[in-house]
């Protein structure tokens, strides 16, 4: 597998209690839960506040409900996409609003949770606050969204770009094949880079402990054709092909745009992969 410079980790994170605020969406309402069209149907968005007992970090959420949510009662595939709040290169639009507009103009049954506090994004998706970042998704984040909305806990899927996009691969790569919270692993032009020697040897671990294991995943390495990350995403993606690990689906698509850009055709081509 091909070296590549490694960078320190970010600091640990502290303990504080869990807190749930929920609030209007839209700028309006006051305190309790509020809730605001976001398109010309049924669909709405629900906006609150989650303070985390790992790390004592505050994240607003935002929770998208696809026009059929109101008139159904089937279980949704739901999306966790982090940097929800963070515009990156397209002024005034945020991921999670980039992204719900993909779900509502093609009709997607599926729900979308944005998770905000970008602005600490290289300590929660880094190592080792990664590992207080997923362990609030796991115990926090996910069991309270999960509690109010009818979710398909089997059609779980995690997306990032980045340093987000490194977070996706990482937790793939701690949780297979046993302990797997997500199905689908969604990761944009991850930043490997920053901590390649352990990406390397967590990939190496999970070999190991799934000889002879199948792992019910799908996990999508996209990156763009113009640079960027895309040498140690493909790099990644040819040590994970090697290994042919059972039962996953693994694919390495590449989009025509730079390095943030290509996050918008990358989400919408996976939605339409995994959720027609």
């Amino acid at each position: 597998m091909v070296s590549f410079k490694s960078l320190r980790a970010a600091a640990a994170a502290g303990i504080c209690a869990l807190s749930v605020v929920l609030g209007g969406c839209g700028g309006g309402g006051g305190g309790g839960s509020a809730a605001a069209p976001v398109a010309s149907d049924a669909t709405q968005t629900i906006s609150l506040k989650i303070t985390s007992n790992q790390n004592r970090s505050t994240y607003p959420i935002q929770v998208f409900l696809p026009a059929s949510y109101k008139t159904g009662n089937t279980a949704y595939p739901i999306i966790y996409a982090t940097d929800g709040d963070d515009p990156f290169t397209v002024p005034g639009s945020t991921r999670f609003e980039r992204f719900r507009g993909v779900l509502a103009r093609r009709g997607t049954d599926a729900i979308l949770v944005g998770i905000g506090n970008s602005a600490d994004r290289q300590i929660d998706y880094n190592f080792p606050g990664a590992n207080a970042y997923l362990e609030f998704l796991q115990s926090e984040l996910i069991p309270f969204i999960e509690s109010q909305y009818r979710v398909d806990g089997k059609r779980r899927a995690l997306s990032g770009l980045s340093t987000g996009g490194s977070f996706v691969l990482t937790t793939f790569l701690k949780q297979a094949p046993d302990q797997l919270t997500f199905s689908y692993f969604l990761s944009s032009e991850a930043a490997i880079w920053q901590q390649t020697g352990i990406v390397e040897d967590l990939e190496k671990a999970l070999f190991l402990r799934a000889a002879g294991k199948v792992i019910p995943a799908t996990l999508i390495l996209a990156h763009s054709e113009q640079g960027g990350n895309s040498p140690y995403v493909n790099a990644m993606y040819r040590q994970l092909a090697s290994r042919n690990y059972q039962g996953l689906k693994l694919s390495e698509p590449a989009f025509p745009y730079g390095h943030a850009p290509m996050d918008l055709p990358a989400f919408e081509s996976a939605v339409a992969s995994l959720f027609p």
